[in-house]
């Protein structure tokens, strides 16, 4: 299918704006009103993207801004850099995400993007829409929020996984959920997450968006061969957010994973976490939960 083809090569977009006008365009549109193309690669529904690319070798995205995106604002497998998401008509949890990466897909490389979005600013799901791609060499290299839902999520849930993936030099502010490693989707698989570093990362979090569940730093869940995050600052937190909680399940907290098939975490490394609290906010603050075994 033409998910998994490669059919064009050498596309660049550089400079310019692109305003999808959100508040005058649908969520989404029903599959039954797709044409016949579209229906074949869907379930349910197409979502109304800014941007969106399938089979591109070597697409480049630079300088230029993603303004009042309906939903996910990039969807695509390429090179970004210099890309500024604004979004001055925000809506609460209408899945207005910002860089949203599906496999298969090697040779990524985002470096100093930012801005704010209405859930995920970026999320590297290689399997979430089809259960069996994979995405690997992974480079993200400065991102800078601006009051954004979310930070980055790393989704896998089938057969598909994500390996060597590094994430560097995450900084601004944030409502609900930093980094987001889980598998999400209830199943009995549980992804596959090989080797995710992530470094340098200063969050500062504002007011909370997400009622469902209590807001956290770094939810990590599913099968996990190595996670290492190194050099994290949590300065003057405004509540008492966990900054790591390890072994979650999916996005139902009170689910319990059969004792015959548990994922397993294997190595995960916390190197450099400073704490830094002024008053009583984070009074009580649980930072570092496990609920899970963990290897080592």
């Amino acid at each position: 299918l033409e998910f998994y083809e490669r059919q064009t090569r050498n596309i660049i977009l550089k400079g310019g704006t692109y305003n999808q006008d959100c508040l005058r365009q649908a969520h989404d549109t029903p599959v039954e009103e797709c044409n016949e193309e579209v229906s074949r690669l869907v379930e349910g529904g197409h979502w109304t993207f800014g941007l969106e690319f399938y089979g591109v070798e070597h697409l480049e995205i630079r300088d230029l801004t993603v303004r009042n995106f309906r939903t996910f604002a990039v969807t695509i497998g390429v090179t970004i850099e210099n890309v500024w998401l604004d979004l001055p008509d925000r809506m609460h949890a209408q899945n207005q995400d910002g860089f949203h990466f599906w496999g298969p897909g090697q040779f990524l490389t985002v470096k100093n993007v930012g801005g704010c979005v209405g859930d995920d600013f970026m999320n590297l799901g290689p399997d979430e829409q089809d259960k069996k791609s994979s995405i690997t060499d992974v480079l993200v290299d400065g991102v800078f929020l601006d009051d954004a839902d979310q930070s980055i999520r790393m989704l896998t849930r089938g057969t598909g996984s994500l390996d060597r993936v590094t994430v560097r030099n995450v900084s601004g502010t944030y409502r609900s959920f930093g980094f987001y490693i889980n598998s999400w989707f209830p199943g009995t698989t549980y992804g596959d997450f090989k080797n995710i570093f992530i470094e340098n990362v200063d969050l500062r979090q504002t007011k909370p968006n997400y009622d469902y569940r209590a807001p956290m730093l770094f939810c990590v869940g599913g099968n996990v061969e190595s996670l290492i995050v190194k050099n994290v600052r949590h300065h003057h937190p405004c509540d008492n957010r966990a900054l790591f909680e390890l072994g979650r399940p999916f996005y139902d907290l009170n689910f319990e994973f059969p004792k015959d098939n548990m994922p397993r975490m294997e190595n995960i490394v916390i190197d450099g976490l400073t704490i830094m609290e002024e008053g009583s906010a984070a009074a009580n603050a649980d930072y570092i939960q496990v609920f899970l075994p963990v290897d080592r």
